[in-house]
C-alpha cells in the first residue's frame, strides 16, 4: 500500500504536472523576453497596411522586440498577446522551408510566442502556442477552460456496465494499472490522488508545445499538445493529453481522429485510426482504422484495422488484421489477436457484464470465438487455435493448446476442445524463444518496466501445479474437468498427459539448473571454492535462487553431486536447441513439401536469425558449464 501511495506521490511531480503549472503560473518560458507592452501607433499602421485588424488594438500585447513586418492577412479578437516574429526560416515538414510569421489567419484570445508559422489557421482562440511551432492549414484550434485533457475519466475497463471502472491520468504506467486492478482496498487513496492530479494539470487554455508541426488538420480542440509533436492530415484532436518531447515524438495523420483520451510519449496514430476515451502508453501505435474505446493499451503494443473496447491490453499487445477485444482484463499483455478472432463474446443478451483475463502471451488463432466469462491468466504463453469457439470456462494449464478435436471420443462432452498441457514446450518451442528476443528488442518504454525472461518463477510454479495435476490423470483415456482440476471446458487425452507431464518436468528442472549453473558462476567468479553445499547456501544477491533453490530440493536435484547437475544441465541445454530448431524445421518442411521452391525464397531453419542467436547463446552456456564441470572434477 504504501509502495503504491509513493508511486502516485511521484506522479505529481511528473514533466506534465510541472509543465501544466508552469503554464499556469504564467512561467512557461514562451520567448516572449522581458515582458509585455501595448503596440505603438506606428505598429498599428504598419499591421493595417498588412490587412490586419483588431476591433481595439489596446487587447493586443506584444513583446518589447516585436517587429510588425511578418503578420499578414489576420484579424484579432479578445486579449491577444505576440512574440517576435522574424521572418527567419522555419522547417515546415518534408524539408519546406517558410518564414515565421503569423498569415492569413483568425486569433481570439491567444498567445503566439515568437519564431513560430502559423499559416492560414481558420480561427485559433483560447490557445497558447509555444516557441518555434508551426500550424498550416488547420481549421479550428479552439480550447474552453476548465481542462483537464481527459486526466480523470472514468472507462469501463472489462464489463461495460463499469463494475470495473478504473479511472485514467496523463501518467500512467502499466505497473499502477495492475496494482489498481488487483486490490479495492486503493480505492479511496486513488480517488483522492486522482483529485490532486486534476488539480495539479487543470488549465484555462489549450496547450501546443515547442516544435509542434500541425498541418492540414480540421480541428484541435480543448488540448495539450506537448512539444515536438507531428500531426499532420488528421480528423480531430479533441479534449485529449498528447505527451510528447523532441526526442519522443507523437505523431498522429491521416484521418487520424483522438478524442478526450491520453497519448503518451513515442506513440503513433496513423491511417484513420478513431481512438476515444482512452489512453495509449508510451511507444504504441495504432493504425490501418482501427477503433480503441474505453480501453488502456500497454507500451509497446501495435493495433491495427480491429476493435478494442473496454479493455486492458498490456505490453507488446498485437492485433494487425480485423479483430475483436472487448471487456478484457489482460495487464500482462504479451499477446497476439489473429484475423477474424472474436475475442469479446461479453453481452448474455441481457447485459454486457460479462468478462475475460487472459494469460501473458496468450495467442489468439484466425477466426477463434472466446465465449465469456472466461480466466486464462493461470494459462501464460498458451494458444487458442485457428476456428476454435471456446465455451466459458477457467483453465490453468500454462505453456498449452486448445484445439479442435481431430477425432470424436464418445466419452467427451459435445463442445470440448481438446487441451494439450505443455505443447509450447514440447511442439513450439521456437516461438517462446523468438518472443523473448523479440519483445526486449521492441521495447522502448523509459517509464515502465517489464520482465522478459519467460521461465521464471512465476510460471514455473504454474508448472509444477499443472504437473501435479496431470500426475493424478489414471485410469482413462480421455479426462475432462471432471478429473483434472484446471482443464477448464476442455479434454485432456491420455497421450497428452504423458506429453505434459514430460514437458513441465523436463522445464521445471531446466529452470532450476539454470539457476544453479549461475549460482555456480557467480561463485567462481568472487574466488570461491565450489561444493555442493557451498552452491546450496543462501545468496540474496542473485535474483530468483531462494525460489530456485526451493525447486532444486523439491526435485531431489540438491541431493545429486555438483558435477552431475552441471552435466544434467549441459544436456538439457543442447537439447532445448534442438527442441527449438526442430519446431522451425516443421515449418520448413511442411512448406517445401507443398511450395515447389519454397526453398528459394525460404531460409533454411538452421540460419532463421532467432536459431543462430540461440545457437551462439547455447554454445555460450555450454562452454561455461563444461568449465565448471571441469573445476568440479
Amino acid at each position: 500500500m504504501n509502495n503504491l501511495q509513493n508511486t502516485l506521490n511521484a506522479y505529481l511531480e511528473s514533466d506534465f504536472i510541472k509543465k501544466t503549472g508552469e503554464i499556469r503560473d504564467g512561467r512557461f518560458g514562451l520567448n516572449l523576453v522581458s515582458g509585455m507592452r501595448n503596440l505603438t501607433p506606428a505598429e498599428i499602421k504598419s499591421l493595417e497596411l498588412l490587412n490586419n485588424h483588431s476591433e481595439d488594438w489596446n487587447c493586443v500585447q506584444v513583446s518589447n522586440d516585436f517587429i510588425p513586418d511578418h503578420i499578414s492577412g489576420c484579424r484579432f479578437h479578445g486579449e491577444c498577446r505576440l512574440g517576435r516574429f522574424d521572418g527567419s526560416a522555419i522547417d515546415t515538414g518534408y524539408g519546406v522551408l517558410l518564414p515565421c510569421g503569423i498569415y492569413d489567419s483568425v486569433i481570439n484570445s491567444s498567445i503566439l510566442c515568437g519564431g513560430s508559422a502559423l499559416y492560414r489557421c481558420g480561427i485559433i482562440s483560447g490557445y497558447i502556442i509555444a516557441e518555434k511551432s508551426v500550424l498550416y492549414s488547420v481549421s479550428s484550434v479552439i480550447a474552453g477552460r476548465g481542462l483537464c485533457f481527459a486526466s480523470g475519466r472514468l472507462i469501463p475497463a472489462g464489463p461495460e456496465t463499469g463494475e470495473r471502472g478504473i479511472t485514467i491520468f496523463a501518467d500512467m504506467n502499466m505497473s499502477t494499472v495492475e496494482a489498481l486492478i488487483t486490490s479495492k482496498s486503493t480505492t479511496v487513496m486513488f480517488s483522492e490522488f486522482i483529485s490532486a492530479y486534476k488539480e495539479a494539470c487543470m488549465l484555462d487554455r489549450g496547450f501546443i508545445g515547442s516544435h509542434c508541426i500541425i498541418r492540414d488538420t480540421l480541428s484541435v480542440r480543448d488540448s495539450f499538445i506537448g512539444e515536438g509533436a507531428v500531426i499532420t492530415g488528421a480528423a480531430e484532436i479533441s479534449g485529449s493529453a498528447i505527451l510528447s518531447t523532441c526526442d519522443e515524438p507523437v505523431k498522429a495523420g491521416n484521418g487520424a481522429a483522438v478524442r478526450d483520451s491520453i497519448i503518451q510519449y513515442g506513440c503513433s496514430v496513423d491511417s484513420g485510426a478513431y481512438i476515444n476515451s482512452s489512453l495509449l502508453m508510451e511507444h504504441s501505435e495504432a493504425e490501418k482504422k482501427c477503433i480503441i474505446c474505453s480501453s488502456i493499451i500497454g507500451p509497446n503494443s501495435s493495433i491495427g484495422e480491429g476493435e478494442v473496447t473496454s479493455a486492458i491490453a498490456g505490453p507488446f499487445t498485437a492485433a494487425h488484421h480485423q479483430s475483436l477485444l472487448i471487456a478484457c482484463i489482460w495487464p500482462s499483455g504479451r499477446g497476439n489477436i489473429g484475423y477474424g478472432a472474436n475475442v469479446g463474446s461479453n453481452h448474455t443478451s441481457r447485459q454486457p457484464d460479462q468478462e475475460l483475463i487472459p494469460g501473458e502471451g496468450m495467442f489468439f488463432g484466425l477466426g477463434c470465438s472466446i465465449k465469456y466469462p472466461a480466466d486464462f491468466s493461470r494459462s501464460p504463453y498458451s494458444v487458442i487455435s485457428t476456428a476454435v469457439v471456446t465455451l466459458p470456462q477457467r483453465m490453468e494449464f500454462p505453456f498449452s493448446l486448445v484445439t479442435q478435436p481431430l477425432s470424436f471420443h464418445q466419452t467427451a462432452p459435445a463442445m470440448y476442445n481438446e487441451l494439450k498441457p505443455g505443447w509450447m514446450l514440447a511442439e513450439n518451442l521456437y516461438t517462446l524463444v523468438r518472443n523473448e528476443i523479440k519483445f526486449r528488442k521492441r521495447n522502448s518504454a523509459r517509464r515502465d518496466s517489464f520482465e522478459f525472461t519467460i521461465l521464471r518463477p512465476e510460471t514455473t510454479d504454474l508448472m509444477v501445479t499443472a504437473r501435479a495435476r496431470l500426475q493424478g490423470a489414471t485410469g482413462r483415456d480421455i479426462f475432462t474437468d471432471l478429473h483434472i482440476p484446471g482443464a477448464g471446458r476442455n479434454f485432456i487425452t491420455a497421450a497428452g498427459v504423458r506429453t505434459g507431464m514430460e514437458s513441465y518436468d523436463f522445464f521445471i528442472k531446466y529452470y532450476a539448473l539454470r539457476m544453479y549453473a549461475k549460482r555456480a558462476g557467480m561463485l567462481i567468479a568472487k574466488g570461491n571454492r565450489l561444493s555442493r553445499e557451498f552452491i546450496l547456501e543462501d545468496d540474496r544477491e542473485l535474483r530468483w535462487w531462494q525460489h530456485a533453490r526451493g525447486i532444486l530440493e523439491s526435485e531431489g536435484l540438491a541431493d545429486q553431486e555438483a558435477a552431475a547437475n552441471m552435466e544434467l544441465f549441459v544436456d538439457m541445454t543442447g537439447r532445448i536447441y534442438t527442441k527449438a530448431l526442430n519446431s522451425r524445421r516443421r515449418d520448413y518442411e511442411r512448406g517445401s513439401a507443398i511450395i515447389e521452391d519454397y526453398g528459394i525464397y525460404h531460409q533454411l531453419p538452421e540460419n532463421d536469425p532467432v536459431i543462430r542467436d540461440l545457437r551462439d547463446r547455447t554454445d555460450i552456456e555450454i562452454n561455461r558449464a563444461e568449465q565448471i564441470i571441469r573445476m568440479l572434477k
